[in-house]
């Protein structure tokens, strides 16, 4: 039996498939003790008493591989000894075996052998072999199980009886190996949220004991009495030297998160109270209402904190919009863990340019490629000097395991982009990783009202599922019209109550007071009005609304001449790049101006981002004048003040959004040069009777919710109002928009083009809402555990896509310096493209990549250009184009393409 091998790589020593099965289940055991919270197995083992129920889930982890005893091992024909079982028809093998995964054959084994020897139900056991069997990603259907049993009559492609009684031998050495009682597993009963959980667990358990690094290779010679033992302690020092521990926060009340000095904020006392009525004692969903720099960070530090404590969970997810917020929470959750956690802290960075972050690189281990242990990053410090450690001065770090591809949701503590639990929403491969990499953690998301119908509707089956995962949910926002808070909340509350909910609260901006804090459970709903701050006007201005390009420039010339830092936020990238071109017709020198967008190469935009928040953050060098011409990049989520705001006519909330950067910090007056009163200038309007905008900006948000935010913003004109009052106004702002009536103010030019853009907006919402659906896994209330992973008729397989768009494209901007010989534009080596990239080549040329989606045609054209063929093998490269200027300069199609590093990418059209 020992001569079955599990893993062979290319030598002629191979792991018998016992050892690799007893690793797995080691590995799970090991997760299961020190890795995961203390309900985890009762969430996977319904029925099972404790210890039986960790020892269940270990033996199916284990024996994820069993059908690797069969055909499958005439992949390595030459390790088979004299005496193994005769072997299928090398035509038959060649024809059909080399096709059929092994995961399917355990698939199809399994199940018939849990029935026999476990005496457990047939459903049961279908459950279990499936959750077994989709351990690389993907769940096998009723009809491949079924093809399987039938392509060659009486099993001969699973290898005839006496590679079924091997098998059998095997899944008895492994159960025997693991001390279980036959009997004690009978009444068993998981359920399809439990098997997607074990699904998850198997699979990481597997990536780890297929670490040749931590468990060698040992030949079939070996004496199974010691590799248990030997096997046992392999899992242990493995799953330490990955530094994977549940986060221990230290006990803390809510003040204590807060900077020296300050006093919690009316919404922050308003969770200390609900806390002390049981708020942190089970698990649910909170949503924070409150203006732009309310503190609503340090409310969800404090419940991720609580939770875990009280509940025993492992850690936390904290999504964002966008990488650039992403970056900045980085820092903030280091000194967060620094101060406030009981033992050391396991901190990860989950976006798509995550390796260019120079602060997770600090994090990331170096020097010891077996355990990727975690290296302390140096100069980690708190506000006002204080030291990022805990009580027993514990250190906040990263390890590199946890770096690649489905693995960023499983390190205990986590930051990244929202589209990294939207992807758990999705019937994509490996979706149960990342439903057990969020399991056991409470998930934080910010702004949660930045995401159209598409990634809500895959927003809200995620919170489904975390709701019936018992995972507790903070949602941070500014501006959520309530009825979307309703839906939020009613989507968790969906799974905790296994589909029964509560009674409905009543909606409409008469019912639902600001600031608000939502507290619902499984079954209650707990609205609470925190005391309302006072009001902060902001002034509106309207005098430069149709203002072109050169005469806003000379415009901010004559305001800024004695200084001021001023913020640009144009719609698109060519509507600022335009702009900074006619700032410097103006005269403004190039130190004064900065110029920030999402078409910069990742190395540039980072910088970008980086000098942005060390000039204008809350303890920012501010320069005596800087204008920051910018895109949506800078209006949400980062902690940054400006003394002026001028933007493009957007959305209700987005404005909302960007006034929040007024004055956001206590500064001196004269620190303000001039700018006394918070200002927002609003511009980017083409026509007012009827009312009318650039193309650009209808195209990016929708021309209905731009002449509604306009007339709401009128109504406030019509009532002699000349300011935004912060926060009073935001919830009666945010339902004009976004409720069900049009405007009530409506002017009889814009009744058809208002009636247009409503249809347009239906139109659109419909097809966002269809195709979300047809991508989302279903329900956790469903009984088919392969339609997580099985996609609808016509859509495309794996597809990943979290955001829809426009038509976007990858790209790596290069110059060419000889014939044959490019470099990235953001520096490193020349080279050929006909050439791999080493690990130092890809590093480069990942800081050289971008994303094009505009102009339209522009990155259509690219899109039909093949990626660089000597990339196919380079996973973060493999979808990119090269893109190789010649004196900063090329021609695609129609257009002319130049790069510098003041003003970005420009693609213009050739006349």
């Amino acid at each position: 039996m020992r001569w079955v091998w599990g893993k062979a790589g290319k030598g002629d020593i191979p792991h018998p498939l016992i050892c690799h099965m007893i690793d797995t289940a080691h590995v799970a055991l090991r997760l299961l003790e020190v890795g995961l919270p203390g309900s985890f197995g009762g969430r996977l083992g319904r029925g099972v008493e404790e210890p039986a129920v960790r020892l269940a889930i270990a033996f199916v982890a284990g024996a994820h591989d069993i059908g690797k005893c069969s055909c499958w091992q005439m992949k390595r024909d030459d390790l088979l000894p004299i005496e193994a079982p005769s072997r299928i028809p090398q035509v038959l093998w060649e024809s059909l075996g080399g096709k059929v995964p092994h995961g399917l054959m355990t698939d199809v084994h399994l199940r018939d052998w849990l029935v026999r020897q476990f005496g457990l139900a047939p459903a049961t056991a279908d459950l279990l072999a499936v959750a077994a069997g989709g351990h690389h990603g993907e769940f096998f259907n009723p009809g491949r199980r079924d093809l399987l049993k039938n392509a060659s009559g009486d099993g001969m492609v699973l290898g005839g009886a006496n590679w079924a009684q091997l098998r059998d031998q095997l899944l008895g050495e492994l159960a025997e190996r693991l001390g279980i009682d036959d009997t004690s597993l009978s009444g068993w009963e998981p359920d399809v949220p439990g098997a997607v959980l074990l699904t998850g667990l198997t699979a990481v358990s597997d990536w780890i004991a297929s670490d040749e690094h931590l468990f060698p290779y040992v030949g079939a010679e070996v004496d199974l009495d010691d590799y248990v033992k030997t096997s046992r302690k392999q899992a242990e020092e493995a799953i330490d030297a990955l530094g994977w521990a549940r986060w221990r926060p230290a006990q803390r009340a809510l003040p204590d998160l807060l900077p020296k000095n300050a006093e919690p904020r009316a919404a922050q006392w308003t969770v200390m109270e609900m806390a002390g009525e049981g708020m942190f004692d089970e698990p649910g969903i909170v949503i924070v209402e409150d203006a732009m720099g309310g503190g609503k960070t340090e409310i969800a530090q404090y419940a991720v904190a609580e939770w875990t404590r009280r509940l025993g969970l492992s850690g936390f997810f904290f999504a964002l919009p966008t990488q650039a917020t992403s970056n900045q929470m980085l820092d903030r959750l280091q000194t967060f863990l620094g101060l406030h956690s009981a033992s050391d802290a396991l901190l990860h960075l989950v976006h798509g340019a995550a390796g260019l972050n120079d602060e997770f690189l600090k994090l990331l281990a170096q020097d010891d490629p077996r355990v990727r242990a975690q290296i302390t990053p140096s100069g980690i410090h708190a506000q006002d000097g204080r030291k990022a450690t805990g009580d027993a001065g514990v250190d906040v770090s990263a390890s590199r395991w946890f770096t690649a591809r489905w693995r960023g949701l499983l390190a205990p503590c986590g930051v990244g982009t929202v589209d990294q639990i939207l992807r758990a929403g999705l019937r994509i491969r490996h979706n149960a990783v990342l439903h057990f990499g969020l399991a056991g953690k409470v998930v934080v998301i910010d702004e949660v009202h930045a995401y159209d119908l598409y990634m809500s509707t895959i927003l809200d089956r995620v919170l489904e599922w975390l709701g019936r995962q018992g995972v507790p949910v903070v949602l941070l926002s500014a501006t959520l019209p309530s009825r979307r808070r309703l839906e939020l909340i009613r989507a968790w509350q969906r799974g905790a109550g296994r589909g029964n909910l509560p009674a409905a609260e009543p909606t409409g901006a008469d019912k639902a007071p600001y600031p608000l804090v939502s507290w619902g459970t499984a079954t209650a709903l707990r609205p609470r009005q925190p005391d309302p701050p006072q009001d902060s006007p902001v002034s509106l201005d309207f005098s430069h609304v149709h203002d072109s390009d050169e005469e806003l420039a000379r415009w901010l010339a004559t305001v800024t001449a004695d200084g001021g830092c001023v913020a640009v936020i144009r719609n698109t990238v060519g509507r600022s790049q335009s702009l900074y071109r006619a700032l410097r017709k103006a005269r403004i020198p190039k130190r004064d101006l900065i110029l920030f967008h999402a078409r910069f190469p990742h190395a540039r935009r980072h910088e970008l981002e980086r000098q942005v928040l060390r000039l204008f953050g809350k303890k920012g060098r501010r320069p005596k004048r800087k204008i920051v011409i910018a895109t949506q990049v800078v209006e949400q989520s980062l902690d940054i003040d400006f003394d002026l705001m001028v933007t493009d006519h957007a959305p209700i909330d987005l404005l909302l959004q960007r006034a929040g950067r007024l004055h956001r910090h206590e500064r001196a007056p004269e620190a303000r040069r001039g700018f006394v009163a918070p200002t927002l200038v609003v511009t980017g309007v083409t026509g007012v009777d009827p009312v009318d905008f650039p193309e650009e900006s209808k195209i990016v948000y929708g021309a209905r919710l731009l002449i509604a935010s306009w007339y709401a913003l009128k109504n406030l004109r019509e009532k002699g109002r000349a300011e935004i009052n912060l926060p009073g106004d935001i919830r009666t702002l945010t339902e004009e928009v976004y409720g069900e009536d049009k405007p009530s103010n409506l002017g009889p030019a814009d009744i058809d083009a208002y009636a247009a853009a409503v249809e347009e907006e239906t139109n659109k919402r419909e097809a966002e809402e269809l195709l979300a659906g047809n991508r989302c896994v279903p329900g956790p209330e469903g009984d088919r555990l392969h339609l997580m992973t099985e996609l609808a008729e016509n859509e495309e397989k794996d597809s990943q896509v979290t955001r829809l768009g426009l038509p976007s494209v990858n790209i790596v901007l290069l110059e060419e310096v000889s014939e044959g010989m490019v470099r990235p534009v953001t520096g490193g080596d020349a080279f050929s493209l006909k050439k791999s990239p080493n690990r130092r080549m890809e590093q480069a040329l990942i800081q050289s990549s971008l994303s094009v989606s505009m102009p339209i045609a522009f990155a259509r054209e690219l899109l039909g250009r093949e990626p660089c063929s000597a990339w196919r093998w380079t996973p973060w490269l493999r979808d990119h184009r090269d893109l190789v200027l010649k004196g900063g300069r090329a021609q695609i199609g129609n257009y002319e393409v130049t790069y510098d590093e003041i003003l970005g990418l420009q693609a213009s059209k050739l006349t």
